[in-house]
């Protein structure tokens, strides 16, 4: 055992990681562009991405710097 929750470590398997690519970009508790904004992110920066609950227009994430997870529109990350 790792002690890491298993939805942890697969965000973290190959395929499952991008960048932000836009300056600005809002994470926010729900897919939804009237949901309430947790966080700014900035291009470049790290996500997971939790392919077991994003949806076709939204990806919900962790970012990599902070841990903190919300949702963010597709068209704002890059997948690696």
């Amino acid at each position: 055992k790792t002690g890491i929750p298993e939805d942890r470590i697969r965000q973290r398997r190959a395929g499952n990681s991008g960048y932000v690519n836009g300056d600005g970009v809002r994470l926010r508790m729900q897919p939804s562009t009237s949901a309430t904004v947790l966080g700014t992110m900035y291009k470049g920066e790290l996500v997971w991405i939790d392919w077991s609950q994003s949806n076709s227009s939204w990806y919900k994430v962790t970012r990599q710097k902070t841990n903190q997870s919300g949702w963010v529109a597709k068209s704002y990350i890059t997948k690696l």
